[in-house]
């Protein structure tokens, strides 16, 4: 892999990272199990995560704190949704087929249609003069 390739995953991750500790901070602050002093370090929390001027080791570090081991957090509820998805069951179903028909009443007619007149271009040929 390149650099280019490299950090490109990279910012993917920490994207997913980021957005996945945000909706967890949400849950958290919706739960409204949390103290009012809890609750204001989670608000700080994600208003500095958010923030694209936070330094990276600092937004780290809020989400380690905030969040524990999210990364080990984030594997399991995806493979939880890789057990879940291989547990769903597809049924094909098939379209119904139908006896109407449709038909297409011929519109009124109006005074444009009834004056039709043939268009003719108007053109005049100049004889050259040889």
């Amino acid at each position: 892999m390149s650099e280019c390739e490299e950090g490109a995953t990279a910012a993917a991750n920490l994207a997913a990272e980021v957005a996945w500790c945000l909706e967890s901070l949400a849950r958290q602050l919706e739960g409204g199990k949390l103290g009012d002093r809890k609750a204001k370090e989670v608000r700080k929390a994600v208003r500095l995560i958010k923030d694209e001027g936070t330094k990276l080791p600092q937004r780290r570090q809020l989400m380690r704190t905030h969040c524990g081991d999210y990364r080990a957090k984030m594997k399991g509820e995806e493979e939880a949704l890789k057990v879940e998805a291989s547990k769903a069951k597809f049924i094909q179903s098939h379209p119904k087929t139908s006896n109407s028909n449709f038909i297409k009443k011929k519109a009124f007619e109006s005074n444009c249609d009834k004056e039709k007149t043939e268009f003719k271009f108007n053109f005049t040929l100049a004889e050259s003069s040889s």
